[in-house]
């Protein structure tokens, strides 16, 4: 039995050829765009280490819920009920509180004073925002719509959008009616 020898046309060479050249020179693009990427990712990372190591100071009480304020300027811990020893994580996202007041931008809580290292109940403001979200008996309410849900004396589960250690006001994520 004799094998036939196929003929390789000189132009299929050519095509074989630029294909893998054409293949070479998607696998580099993607290389160093994905390069690039980590890099841009490895500096932001960089960027927030530095941050936190020397966070800028500002006073709490001038700051106000209608300013602008930055994420790093969020995540600092606040000032209120700080004791000496420190018990608390640095970073508080959630505490439980009853409603004492509504009002068209925020609810006024008596907070339980989970967040604060000395552990004593305060009045908490908590600023509803568009992204605010209220779990009610099953149902969610964006926004301030939420507000229209909440009444007096109800007992509320509070997840902050920012850190709330050590804060009295603060931009609210979530709030889950307990009862």
């Amino acid at each position: 039995m004799k094998i036939k020898k196929r003929k390789i046309s000189f132009a299929s060479i050519i095509v074989f050829i630029g294909l893998i050249f054409l293949a070479g020179f998607l696998f580099l693009l993607l290389f160093f765009s994905f390069k690039e990427k980590i890099k841009l990712k490895e500096n932001l990372v960089k960027n927030l280490e530095n941050q936190v190591k020397t966070p800028k100071k500002e006073s709490f009480s001038s700051h106000s819920p209608s300013s602008d304020t930055s994420s790093f300027k969020e995540l600092e811990p606040g000032k209120i009920g700080e004791t000496k020893e420190k018990k608390l994580p640095l970073f508080i996202f959630s505490t439980t509180g009853q409603v004492k007041e509504i009002e068209e931008d925020r609810v006024i809580v008596l907070g339980s004073g989970s967040n604060f290292a000395d552990q004593k109940p305060r009045i908490l403001n908590l600023l509803f925002t568009e992204n605010t979200l209220l779990f009610k008996e099953g149902k969610k309410y964006q926004g301030f719509e939420g507000l229209r849900h909440l009444e007096t004396g109800m007992k509320i589960l509070i997840e902050g959008a920012e850190n709330i250690r050590g804060k009295t006001q603060f931009k609210v994520k979530t709030i889950n009616v307990l009862e």
